[in-house]
């Protein structure tokens, strides 16, 4: 009789763990895509869908360049999911929010985890704080630069080691007046001659030490994003981090 007690109690606790295991992440990771182009971030979606429980919903504001105005806004569709989310994925590009929107943008960039690729530093053409206050530092446009590697000191990153920087789409940004929140991860040496000692960060992480919130931001664009395994993986972990999330627990 013992002997069968304890082969049913082997078998509840072995059916316990199986179901605990695959119930893990039960609530899929959340990711809204901010976006001002189609399909931008597809190669993403396709491959996070392929590998982990998630759901993505689409955010989208029209680019309007230096031609935005109260009159000619980047009406935004679906704002309202910018706050579901766990993390915000964006690629706007200097949209110009109408003001009945605006607050409500401002609120969910800066209290929401949020990943930033290429265009997203300068995202805004009427909250041209926007960089400073969500990545931590000032976007300056493009920049000549050379060298692109993984920064001194984060070479064991999980975010970016055993990366092999490649050159992004479009070249390198100009990026100046970091704040001391801010952990370069690959760096550029600027110009053509500059000493390596002397670094411009393309991609980087900012854990804001007065709110507390996780941002990142690379210099790679949708092309490097579609033609680059590695940089889609990237991206990938960046969302992962940025929510503070385990990718094992969403794991399929």
């Amino acid at each position: 009789m013992n002997m069968i007690r304890r082969l049913i109690f082997l078998a509840a606790f072995i059916v316990t763990a199986f179901v605990a295991q695959n119930a893990r992440a039960v609530e899929p990771l959340r990711i809204a895509i901010a976006h001002s182009f189609r399909d931008d971030f597809l190669p993403v979606q396709e491959l996070m869908q392929t590998r982990y429980h998630v759901e993505f919903s689409s955010v989208y504001a029209t680019a309007k360049g230096k031609g935005g105005s109260e009159e000619n806004p980047s009406r935004v569709t679906n704002l309202d999911e910018l706050h579901k989310v766990d993390v915000i994925l964006s690629n706007f590009y200097r949209t110009w929010i109408p003001p009945d929107q605006m607050e409500s943008v401002k609120k969910a960039f800066r209290t929401k985890p949020v990943v930033g690729i290429r265009k997203a530093n300068h995202g805004f053409q009427n909250w041209l704080e926007f960089d400073s206050e969500v990545f931590g530092m000032d976007y300056r446009g493009h920049h000549g630069g050379r060298n692109h590697r993984i920064a001194a000191g984060q070479e064991k990153n999980p975010l970016v080691a055993g990366f092999d920087p490649i050159e992004p789409d479009g070249g390198y940004y100009g990026h100046r007046d970091f704040a001391d929140d801010v952990t370069p991860l690959l760096v550029i040496t600027p110009g053509k001659k500059g000493n390596d000692d002397e670094v411009m960060p393309q991609t980087f992480l900012r854990v804001n030490k007065e709110t507390g919130q996780r941002s990142f931001y690379t210099r790679y664009g949708p092309e490097s994003v579609k033609n680059h395994e590695s940089v889609r993986d990237l991206v990938v972990h960046a969302l992962f981090w940025a929510a503070d999330k385990d990718e094992r627990d969403y794991r399929k």
